[in-house]
């Protein structure tokens, strides 16, 4: 996920922004100031369904930025078809 959709994502979910940066992994646990295993207990008490979810938001976010880089990679094969 993307720096910038996981802080879009927790300022939608109303929760802080060092979780977003925390999920994505570009800031620690201890760097965010959490305890250690705080993510993972977070997790454990999530819902099964609540799980389900997440792991579907996050299958279709890459989805999309797979889709993202398959449309650039065949605008770039064009270009190159034209130019050669």
């Amino acid at each position: 996920m993307a720096p910038e959709v996981a802080i879009a994502t927790s300022r939608a979910a109303g929760v802080g922004l060092t979780g977003g940066l925390v999920a994505t992994g570009l800031v620690t646990e201890a760097e965010a100031g959490w305890t250690p295993g705080a993510r993972q207990a977070a997790l454990d008490m999530l819902s099964d369904g609540d799980l389900t979810v997440l792991a579907g938001d996050r299958l279709q976010a890459m989805g999309k930025t797979l889709r993202r880089q398959e449309q650039d990679q065949e605008q770039s094969e064009m270009i190159l078809e034209n130019l050669g």
